[in-house]
């Protein structure tokens, strides 16, 4: 009797080809699988509570699910290392749930922000950035009148050593000229005067090596900043002055030595004036080279203005003070 070609290609198959058999996971194995899947679903419980986010933001909402995600993430850790105990084993990592935590955690934030565009920490510096991954230490401040920093590097809107620029009530060591609303006693700390004013001194200066210009009436208190800058269409200085040294009549040297005024937040250029000399070069010096000069220390009633020609030269210039004082009371003695 023939067989039916089926039943027979069964048999021949039975014969050659081995049984094939399936050996059951051994408990570390088991372990390892369920942490696997653990660590999947907290990477999608975290992308998800982002997702609902990008939607509709609410920062609360999104905290709790982030946390219903640890506790899962956690739970089943303690789960698997538990089984893999009771069954005399151990898993192939133990104790591991907080690193774990912690690297999908960075790998899902990095996700959600590539969906969300440009962001700080990828390493690029954005339009909306100043620093990303680059941003500096900030040295101190020149002066009273720059602070430290501005933002920070975490949020990518580092800026070192930012001008003072605003009238504040709190004394910080500086009284800045605000050309819009105008710094004065009323609204901050540093300034004695009621606002910021300037003359021209009473004679022009020339030097052929250097000069000192002798400045009585200075109000301890008051904020003053001498230069050669000048009002515009005023005739400009000739030469490349140098202001070396300001000291007061206590023989306290100031530190606001200056070349080039060459600070956009210095007081002659917040003001619209003309920093170059008659050859066009940026050469007009301004003492100090900041928003708010030098206040004058306690029992000052002159200062002393020496103004040398860079390496040497001689020039000459109409010199000008800005002053916060009570009144103009500045005169050469």
């Amino acid at each position: 009797m023939r067989l039916p070609l089926n039943l027979t290609l069964v048999g021949v198959l039975s014969i050659l080809l081995p049984s094939v058999t399936h050996a059951r996971p051994t408990p570390t194995q088991v372990c390892e699988s369920a942490k696997l899947k653990a660590q999947a679903a907290f990477a999608k419980c975290r992308l998800t509570a982002d997702a609902a986010y990008a939607k509709a933001p609410d920062v609360a909402k999104r905290d709790a699910a982030y946390a219903k995600c640890e506790s899962q993430l956690a739970d089943a850790f303690t789960k698997a290392e538990a089984k893999a105990a009771k069954a005399g084993a151990t898993c192939p990592r133990t104790g591991d749930v907080t690193f774990v935590n912690d690297l999908l955690q960075s790998c899902t934030t990095t996700a959600r922000n590539s969906a969300a565009g440009p962001y700080c920490g990828d390493g690029t510096v954005d339009p909306d950035e100043t620093c990303d991954g680059n941003c500096p230490t900030c040295a101190a401040p020149p002066s009273a009148c720059y602070a430290l920093a501005s933002g920070s590097a975490g949020t990518c809107d580092l800026v070192c050593n930012p001008p003072v620029l605003s009238c504040i009530g709190t004394a910080d060591g500086c009284c800045p000229y605000q050309p819009q609303t105008g710094c004065g006693q009323a609204n901050d700390a540093d300034c004695l005067g009621p606002s910021w004013s300037y003359l021209q001194w009473y004679t022009p200066i020339s030097w052929s090596s250097c000069s000192t210009i002798r400045v009585y009436g200075v109000q301890a208190g008051g904020s003053y900043l001498f230069t050669l800058c000048v009002p515009p269409g005023a005739s400009r200085v000739i030469g490349d002055p140098v202001i070396t040294t300001v000291v007061d009549n206590n023989s306290f040297e100031y530190a606001v030595g200056n070349d080039d005024c060459s600070s956009t937040s210095a007081i002659p250029n917040l003001a619209g004036w003309d920093c170059t000399n008659q050859a066009d070069h940026g050469f007009a010096a301004c003492s100090s080279n900041d928003s708010g000069g030098l206040i004058a220390r306690s029992g000052a009633s002159r200062l002393d203005v020496t103004v040398c020609g860079n390496g040497g030269s001689a020039g000459s210039g109409n010199f000008y003070i800005w002053y916060n004082a009570v009144g103009n009371t500045l005169n050469p003695g």
